[in-house]
């Protein structure tokens, strides 16, 4: 099977976050950091400097 990778092509930062409408699709989704983050531009440098766990369910 091929996967295709768009942030690789597209030099991206890979995220991974959700939504849900039903209870047993919570937490599909989403990001694990070493740290708290308190402010946008703190977030932003550790998408940059890190690489931050990725929860895909």
């Amino acid at each position: 099977m091929i996967v295709h990778r768009p942030e690789q092509k597209y030099n991206l930062i890979p995220t991974s976050g959700s939504d849900f409408h039903q209870a047993e699709d919570c937490a599909k989704g989403g990001m694990i950091l070493k740290q708290p983050v308190s402010h946008i531009k703190e977030f932003i440098q550790i998408l940059k400097t890190d690489s931050p766990e990725l929860i895909q369910a």
